[in-house]
């Protein structure tokens, strides 16, 4: 019998499995970004804070984002699977922790670390996904993490405008909501049985070990090749790679362009009751919730259309879209 690639392999259980525990990380990082706007409007007394904090506060799990910088080499020597299942029982702990704080700069630690630990969602959960998926379907289920992603920023905006009648302590019960996600997220890792990346394990010189859970998982006719046993090169790579002929336009691409999509998306979208308090409208959590059911509306039309597009017309037209937008 011919060996094929394990990247070759339909779709099967393991999919499945690992499919799921990213969904469920992806829906509480996406909670736990957006809870920060509705709970800093109810807060805001009770700590009297200032607009400094306000922002600061608002802007903590961005701030930890930069932790993904690390993740990768960290995850490169210890392996996908140990961060992927424990990051979240932290991220679930932090979340709970800031019942009990009063003091800002406590508060806002622990939102940088709450942010530490959807980088690691991010990095690890989209590394074990495009490492585990058949290259014909990696792309396709990565580009379903942004409805699921965006369902958890959604009902964040919704948990915070319902959760109502606590008094000064109303803020504590919506900005500890993110824990139900999380331990969620952190239980069906825990129990759902997530394997190691084989890719990573054949880097490292455990191919044996690769080709066992190959066999186990999807059959004794599928096997690692040369191609897919690459993690990363030995060698050390230097940031000014990223500045090479070839590299550069990709860079630019791949992170100015997200760059600018960020910072305006979440600079409404994590203030979003706050401005929309100060613009005098009159039904806010209306306003609110039309504003967010139109993101879920739009990252299901890019998922429908993202493969009968190009990936150019599709990047620059949305962006020449939200600049009107923006400017009107």
């Amino acid at each position: 019998m011919d060996e094929k690639s394990y990247k070759e392999a339909a779709l099967s259980s393991v999919h499945k499995r690992i499919f799921l525990c990213v969904v469920l990380g992806q829906i509480a990082c996406g909670y736990a970004l957006g809870i920060a706007g509705t709970a800093l409007t109810k807060a805001t007394g009770p700590l009297n804070l200032s607009s400094l904090w306000v922002g600061l506060l608002g802007a903590g799990t961005l701030i930890g984002l930069f932790g993904s910088l690390i993740v990768g080499n960290i995850a490169d020597k210890i392996g996908r699977r140990p961060l992927f299942v424990s990051h979240m029982i932290l991220f679930s702990i932090l979340s709970l922790t800031q019942f009990f704080v009063s003091n800002v700069i406590i508060l806002f630690i622990l939102r940088v670390g709450i942010g530490i630990s959807i980088a690691i969602d991010y990095t690890i959960g989209n590394a074990i996904l495009s490492e585990w998926f058949p290259t014909k379907y990696g792309s396709r289920f990565q580009s379903y993490m942004i409805i699921f992603w965006m369902s958890g920023f959604v009902a964040s905006y919704l948990a915070g405008t319902f959760i109502t009648g606590l008094g000064d302590n109303t803020w504590r019960w919506i900005i500890i909501s993110s824990a139900i996600p999380g331990l969620i997220a952190a239980i069906s890792r825990l129990v759902i049985r997530i394997p190691e990346s084989p890719s990573w394990l054949a880097s490292v010189g455990r191919k044996e070990e690769a080709l066992h859970l190959i066999h186990q998982e999807l059959g004794e006719e599928y096997t690692i090749t040369d191609e897919s046993d690459k993690v990363e090169s030995d060698e050390p790579v230097s940031w000014s790679e990223l500045l090479q002929p070839g590299v550069f336009r990709n860079v630019v691409v791949g992170g100015i362009f997200y760059a600018c999509q960020v910072f305006p998306f979440f600079g409404i979208g994590i203030f979003l009751p706050l401005l929309i308090e100060n613009m005098n409208i009159g039904n806010q959590a209306v306003s609110g919730i039309l504003y967010n059911g139109f993101q879920i509306v739009g990252a299901c039309l890019g998922v429908l259309i993202f493969n009968y597009i190009s990936r150019k017309f599709f990047i620059v037209s949305t962006f020449y879209v939200s600049a009107a937008a923006l400017a009107l």
